[in-house]
């Protein structure tokens, strides 16, 4: 997280005019604007030097204006427009469907006051061909908040907890990185309830995170996987009716074996490459744990076995969805086979 640009400006206390933010990671793009407000409004005058704006109502003339008031007793002043919605382009549209609407808003940027911090809030994409980006891209910063992943996922996840008095060592990272995955609202929910679980004590361990968190249903796919790979095919029977009757859909356990047998596929290509764990991680985008946990189990199947095992849950797809047999037995069916040495 703290590799965003953003963050750098912040604690370097040097800004952009101008910044776009975009990307899926709302928790992210909320940061940062909070650390903007803190490092810029002071307390006490922040009606006069910091203004929020609402973009599916306001209009690009209103942004201009707003962006042109001076500060009061202050060198910046804070203009934050959420939801902006002038960053993509409309189906059918040509490059700018509304020059004219916008012109009010590109002469600003063309200029912008060196007295404001303007902040564009956009959705999850924006389109990288639109004037008003390019211009912003001249004058500012364009930033995509992306989710988390591998050690920066886990660094986040650190942090939170010291910020509660907590300290956290990896396998509870891991762990929370993994099961949680990476929506961070998620996690921040999770990181919350374990260090109130633990009370005043100074660390969480792995087994306070298992008994908040629970089993996560990618954690449980790992121990069937596991149980498939040796051979155990009651104990993987064990584990899929765990699965299902803790409430995950079999269709969803399908899925999840599927993406699973395709990561140990990946791996056995990429470890006969030569490749680590960590570039492995970086190729596949994975999380390094999911990585170490695919080497492991990986070695214990033969290529044949993955692709055959990946035709047998196909079948078992097809055969639940033309509803010629129940659900759990075809999967049941499914994993027996995969549990069957060739």
């Amino acid at each position: 997280m703290e590799q965003l640009p953003i963050f750098h400006d912040i604690k370097r206390g040097v800004l952009s005019l101008v910044y776009l933010f975009y990307g899926p990671e709302t928790l992210l793009i909320k940061e940062a604007l909070e650390k903007l407000t803190h490092f810029l409004v002071a307390e006490g005058i922040g009606d006069f030097n910091y203004e929020k704006l609402d973009g599916a109502v306001v209009s690009p003339a209103q942004v201009a204006a707003s962006a042109n008031v001076l500060p009061v007793f202050a060198e910046k002043r804070l203009v934050v427009v959420t939801g902006a919605p002038w960053f993509t382009t409309a189906k059918g549209g040509g490059e700018e469907s509304k020059d004219q609407e916008l012109d009010p808003l590109l002469t600003y940027l063309d200029n912008p006051s060196p007295s404001t911090c303007l902040v564009l809030v956009a959705g999850e994409k924006v389109d990288a061909k639109r004037k008003m980006v390019k211009l912003i891209k001249k004058v500012g910063q364009v930033m995509e908040f992306a989710p988390l992943k591998g050690q920066e996922l886990n660094r986040w996840i650190e942090k939170r907890f010291q910020e509660k008095g907590k300290k956290a060592l990896k396998p509870v990272l891991d762990y929370l990185a993994v099961a949680g995955g990476n929506n961070l609202s998620t996690l921040e929910h999770e990181i919350e309830k374990a260090a109130l679980f633990v009370g005043p004590a100074g660390e969480v361990t792995l087994r306070d995170v298992m008994q908040t968190l629970g089993q996560s249903s990618t954690l449980s796919v790992f121990n069937l996987i596991d149980a498939m790979s040796r051979r155990e095919a009651s104990s993987a029977v064990f584990q899929l009716r765990e699965l299902v009757r803790t409430g995950e859909p079999e269709m969803k356990v399908l899925s999840l074996l599927a993406r699973q047998i395709r990561i140990l596929l990946q791996i056995q290509v990429l470890s006969r490459k030569g490749l680590g764990e960590a570039r492995m991680a970086d190729e596949l985008g994975l999380h390094p744990y999911v990585v170490k946990k695919g080497m492991q189990q990986s070695q214990n199947f033969y290529p044949d076995e993955l692709v055959k095992g990946l035709a047998h849950l196909l079948d078992a797809d097809v055969a639940i969805k033309t509803g010629k047999g129940e659900p759990l037995a075809l999967l049941e069916t499914a994993i027996l086979k995969m549990c069957a040495k060739y």
